[in-house]
């Protein structure tokens, strides 16, 4: 008994694959370097090109997540900075004034860095009575401790 069904060939066929969903968007990477680089967020790129976030993701993520490290160095490089102050200078014969450190900034950089706190726990026995704290003279200074 022979089989009447017709052997498969394993050749590729010869017809061009159908067209399923959008074209394709031609994108450079050139243009979302800038975009990123100028602190876009992938939504914000992908909406104004009019394509979808996934699009995006899938495409350009490397070159996001790169600009997003050096945004974090550039701006943690900023802010201390900022901290630290800067001496006059002469720069091509031009007078920069100083810059005096900036409290504000060393005290968040403190908070962020060295997990320092402001606040102040007092302590407590068991009953929940708080335990007056020791003072100590320094020069015309009294220290609770």
């Amino acid at each position: 008994m022979s089989s009447t069904k017709s052997k498969r060939r394993n050749t590729p066929r010869e017809r061009a694959p159908k067209a399923t969903g959008r074209p394709p968007v031609d994108i450079s990477a050139e243009m979302i370097e800038g975009m990123a680089w100028g602190g876009s967020s992938m939504e914000d790129v992908a909406d104004a090109l009019l394509v979808d976030v996934a699009t995006i993701k899938r495409r350009f993520a490397p070159i996001f997540r790169k600009h997003k490290g050096e945004k974090k160095i550039g701006l943690t490089q900023s802010q201390y900075r900022s901290a630290r102050g800067t001496p006059a200078r002469i720069i091509n014969g031009v007078k920069q004034d100083a810059i005096p450190p900036n409290v504000t900034a060393q005290i968040w950089l403190g908070k962020q860095w060295l997990k320092q706190s402001d606040k102040v726990e007092t302590p407590v026995d068991e009953q929940g009575n708080e335990i007056p704290r020791q003072r100590i003279r320094v020069g015309k200074d009294w220290i609770e401790f």
